[in-house]
């Protein structure tokens, strides 16, 4: 899901902020790596603690 997540925002936003052209796909590659390389660890720790706030804010035993 991360993957997806990273893929698709890198995507827009490297495509907004320079345009399709021939050097389109490596700045966009570029992107996706570093972004992967940030929003999955950040995944793997605050999922769980997202999860446990979400219980607790909607009265679900945790």
């Amino acid at each position: 899901m991360g993957s997806a997540m990273v893929f698709g925002v890198t995507f827009a936003v490297t495509a907004f902020n320079t345009g399709f052209d021939m050097g389109f796909p490596l700045r966009w590659l570029r992107s996706f790596l570093v972004g992967w390389c940030v929003a999955v660890p950040m995944i793997y720790f605050l999922a769980p603690r997202a999860r446990k706030l979400t219980g607790r804010l909607l009265g679900m035993p945790v």
